[in-house]
């Protein structure tokens, strides 16, 4: 949780403002994708429902409007009946905000967000080769030009 609720700061702080000023115009709603690939119903009944839950309850109680959508990607049939119960408990502005898909999802996330700004192993078109471990640890932006984690 210290790590999602450091994530948030950081946009608030660093990464809206430079997209902001790189665009032109307010960027206030960021994109958050979660791969549920290898989850199993045990992670989904437990520790993966309760993030699920305190997650939303910090986004929706302390970051309110931030998020723009959130992709849970690679969910399995036993995340469907968890999620059944668990969205229940957030509120309903956020939850509407929420897509889950199977492992169809590049259609989707590509309606959102840029083939170049989207990696590759998601359906996209960046690698960030340049970058070792790539995109995942690329961290690139208008907030860091370079890339890398520093």
């Amino acid at each position: 949780m210290k790590y999602y609720v450091r994530e948030y700061e950081k946009l608030m702080k660093y990464k809206f403002p430079a997209c902001s000023r790189a665009k032109g115009e307010i960027i206030e709603q960021s994109v958050c994708i979660l791969d549920m690939d290898g989850i199993g119903l045990g992670m989904v009944a437990g520790k993966t429902k309760e993030f699920i839950k305190i997650a939303s309850d910090i986004a929706q109680n302390y970051y309110p409007e931030m998020l723009g959508n959130m992709f849970l990607i690679n969910t399995s049939f036993f995340f469907g009946a968890v999620w059944s119960l668990v969205k229940g408990f957030i509120d309903e502005k956020t939850r509407k905000k929420i897509i889950v898909e199977k492992s169809e999802y590049a259609k989707k996330l590509l309606e959102v967000i840029e083939p170049e700004n989207l990696p590759s192993f998601l359906g996209g078109k960046c690698t960030c080769s340049h970058i070792e471990g790539g995109c995942l640890y690329s961290d690139i932006g208008p907030w860091n030009p370079e890339g890398g984690l520093k």
